[in-house]
């Protein structure tokens, strides 16, 4: 038997929107009558720039913390841990949507629109009293179904598909931050092994030039200036960084100087 979510109205709140997504890409969809919004999001998306979270107190009470697991004291090596080897700035990035994405369906049998946007069709009593949306949690779809006052039935299916994901999400992320990729010097390493020493010895080379750089892979994205590194921004999770990781890195360095 399959699991469902079935409502009989269209959605007014956003408890009430359908979510969909795989679990890196998502959108939560209100689907109207002659209208639907999908509000889109993206695991790479957050606010603010590089921050370094390291906390200083860690260091100093490592060892204290060992000491005391391995004498019994877990509550106390816990509170402690709490304290000293948690991330720094109580103020966490926020996550953030990618935006929303507005789809109005003209029929000209429709007995006109009102204003705004999404636009708002004078719906029919009829469609209104036939409207059902399912979300369907097995197979992660929703289905959207109603009828006009002429009794002719209304079909909708959404349901996030993308041919060539890595494509897609290169094109969305060079539309939020790639405004002044252009303007940067890139070089890229490929190859089965080695991309991160290659890369790391590069940018201390480059670094010894008096050259500003950044280097972007396994360890994150690392800030090279006056010969060494002085920054490292969260690392990757992948040994090669997904398309937002990679831009927002670069942006974020472009701004930095």
């Amino acid at each position: 038997m399959k699991s469902k979510l079935v409502f009989n109205s269209v959605p007014n709140t956003w408890e009430e929107f359908l979510p969909l997504g795989n679990g890196r890409l998502g959108a939560m969809v209100k689907a109207g009558v002659s209208n639907e919004i999908y509000q889109l999001n993206e695991e790479g998306i957050w606010s603010g720039g590089p921050q370094n979270r390291m906390n200083p107190d860690t260091l100093k009470n490592i060892e204290k913390i060992r000491n005391l697991v391995k004498s019994g004291n877990v509550l106390e090596a816990q509170a402690l841990g709490f304290q000293s080897l948690s991330g720094t700035s109580f103020n966490e990035r926020v996550y953030h949507p990618a935006g929303d994405f507005k789809i109005d369906f003209f029929d000209k049998e429709n007995s006109g629109i009102e204003c705004g946007f999404p636009l708002e069709h004078k719906t029919c009593e009829n469609a209104k009293a036939t409207y059902k949306s399912v979300l369907d949690l097995d197979d992660a779809f929703t289905e959207i179904t109603y009828q006009n006052d002429k009794n002719v039935s209304f079909y909708d299916k959404n349901i996030i598909i993308v041919k060539n994901p890595r494509k897609c999400e290169a094109e969305i992320s060079k539309a939020l931050y790639g405004e002044n990729i252009g303007k940067l010097k890139i070089i890229g390493i490929t190859g089965t092994k080695g991309k991160t020493t290659t890369s790391k010895i590069l940018a201390e080379c480059v670094a010894h030039m008096g050259v500003k750089c950044v280097c972007i892979g396994t360890l994150g994205v690392e800030y090279y200036e006056e010969k060494s590194r002085i920054f490292l921004r969260g690392k990757s999770e992948n040994t090669t960084p997904s398309a937002p990781f990679i831009y927002k890195g670069l942006e974020e360095a472009y701004k930095d100087g």
